[in-house]
């Protein structure tokens, strides 16, 4: 109903009126924190780099396979596109596991903006994703799902082309994105030479788009990944 209402408002507004909205709306999601619930457990990983990841564990009913949800590009798992699903998931009497990915960030609870300085890699976000994979294996899930959201998913598919844990019954990938598709093969090119180039050469911030950001900030080698 209240979806209802919202494209009934947005009908009658004007066209400014509604990016005024639309805008506010926006900003609403990329900052959401992250939401505690009663029957939540959160649970804590420190990684090999000292820092500490956290996840939201509930668990489920016995015999059926467990979930690990995962966020998309720079958000956490209290996006509220993965706390919908968790929501239905866990009433569905799966047991849910929903990291947020540290990128770099102990105890990471708010999404970042594109301009921050990203030094985390794909590689890193991948070993991550096999670290709670394995947890949930190790704690009895003989069966377990991988949901991706958005760029959540390419990092699933990142991880399911390295060694993964036999309990990996299935993936599934919402919103799959192609992270690319602002650049054309000839600009591709030109930018992972650049990138490559520099990787060997000093440990400077450098500028691209890449995603939904106009200007992503990270060390090249952490973009080039």
């Amino acid at each position: 109903n209240q979806v209802q209402e919202a494209e009934n408002m947005l009908k009658i507004m004007g066209r400014t009126q509604q990016a005024y909205v639309l805008t506010a709306l926006t900003m609403l999601f990329l900052t959401f924190p992250a939401i505690t619930r009663a029957d939540e457990t959160v649970v804590e990983a420190k990684l090999p780099s000292g820092k500490i990841a956290s996840a939201e564990y509930r668990a489920g009913k016995p015999g059926k396979p467990a979930v690990l949800l995962l966020h998309g590009f720079l958000q956490t798992r209290g996006f509220p596109t993965v706390v919908s699903a968790a929501d239905t998931l866990f009433a569905a009497g799966h047991t849910v596991l929903a990291p947020t990915l540290s990128l770099g960030i102990s105890r990471r609870k708010m999404s970042l903006p594109c301009e921050a300085a990203h030094a985390h890699t794909l590689e890193q976000d991948v070993a991550e994703l096999a670290y709670w994979t394995d947890w949930l294996a190790q704690r009895g899930h003989k069966r377990i799902i991988l949901i991706g959201h958005s760029f959540g998913s390419v990092q699933i598919l990142g991880y399911l082309n390295k060694k993964q844990s036999p309990a990996i019954a299935k993936a599934i990938l919402i919103s799959l994105t192609y992270v690319e598709v602002q650049q054309d093969a000839t600009a591709r090119a030109k930018l992972v030479r650049a990138l490559r180039e520099r990787a060997g050469q000093d440990k400077s911030l450098v500028e691209g788009a890449f995603g939904h950001c106009k200007k992503y900030v990270a060390p090249a080698p952490a973009l080039l990944s």
